[in-house]
């Protein structure tokens, strides 16, 4: 009676049938709640979730091409191991292997940040050639340096030193005030998950399907495309990747299917773990037990602390909280 004299009334059956079905609840019991109008038919919840992603690819195809907005690709590789609970001829336990994206719209973007012909004439130009060490010295703002490398000796002793945690929340101000450079508004952006692809990231010929794959999602086509530059975030080894596909296409002719108009962009967090397995290299020693006490090694042995597995590849948030320790410790051991 409710279904027939109220249209809304399924609503909160369908939302109901989409959590029972995110979380792989059987088909038997989509049969026997849908009898009793618990929920929707597993077919009216397939027909909704088909309808609610053409929704969201049209969506994103209009934002994207939007010219007063901006955008990025996210994009990297997915692994599910397909375990068979009843192994038999032909049944084997697998890896399956994909790559997935995701579009994240970027506010407040000026639209010539996009120009790619902008970007071509800065090319042509060749200035990069001409580029010395003083004039890439004198691009750093030194003074903000220096301005953050004070307030961080400040936030060292005020967090060893109790007698100076009165002072802590004007030190943390300062880092919001005067040491504060282009800060952006604190806001959500807007997240659309693209349709994932069954492409190998490690295949030159895969990543390039697969890349086509996602640009055609957001409205680039090789029929009709913008001229606009497309940013690709991913992390080292898709970063990677993307260049090497770019240098075997930039001989194309078209600005798409050469690539030229893609932007690769490195993650900022696998720059970050980059960054802190470089210090690890460089800085660990020639063993844990070395008596050099300027090495990192040197002041992990003394804390008790195992070396990483890998000085090439160290496991990013324990490692970077070791170098960040002993960073404090040697800074007090200064003032000592």
């Amino acid at each position: 009676m409710d279904y027939s004299r109220n249209s809304h009334a399924n609503k909160l059956a369908i939302i109901k049938g989409l959590f029972d079905f995110a979380h792989g609840v059987p088909f038997d019991v989509f049969a026997c709640n849908s009898r009793v109008a618990y929920t929707v038919s597993y077919g009216a919840v397939r027909h909704c979730l088909e309808e609610l992603s053409q929704q969201e690819a049209r969506l994103v195809v209009e934002r994207a091409r939007d010219h007063t907005r901006g955008g990025v690709v996210v994009m990297d590789n997915v692994q599910n191991y397909l375990m068979q609970r009843d192994i038999r001829i032909g049944r084997t336990h697998t890896m399956n292997v994909g790559l997935a994206a995701t579009y994240v719209e970027l506010e407040g973007i000026h639209p010539n940040a996009l120009n790619f012909a902008d970007k071509m004439a800065h090319v042509a130009n060749s200035r990069r050639s001409n580029l010395t060490v003083s004039q890439l010295l004198g691009y750093l703002d030194q003074k903000h340096i220096d301005t953050i490398m004070t307030l961080h000796w400040l936030l060292t002793l005020i967090n060893y030193v109790p007698c100076l945690s009165s002072l802590r929340k004007d030190v943390l101000d300062a880092f919001r005030t005067r040491a504060a450079k282009l800060c952006l508004p604190v806001k959500s952006s807007f997240v659309h998950p693209l349709a994932t692809s069954s492409k190998n990231e490690t295949v030159t010929t895969d990543l390039k399907d697969a890349i086509f794959d996602f640009m055609e999602q957001i409205g680039q086509t090789s029929e009709d495309y913008q001229h606009r530059l497309i940013l690709t975030c991913g992390d080292g080894l898709t970063f990677e990747k993307i260049i090497q596909l770019k240098k075997y296409l930039q001989f194309h002719g078209d600005d798409l299917q050469s690539l030229w108009l893609l932007e690769p962009v490195l993650a900022i967090w696998h720059t970050l773990w980059t960054d802190i397995s470089r210090i690890y290299e460089s800085h660990w020693g020639n063993s844990t037990l070395t008596s050099d006490p300027s090495t990192l090694a040197h002041s992990a042995a003394k804390i008790g602390h195992a070396a990483p597995p890998n000085l090439k590849k160290v496991d990013y948030y324990p490692y970077s909280e070791l170098a960040y320790l002993i960073l404090d410790v040697r800074m007090l051991d200064c003032w000592r």
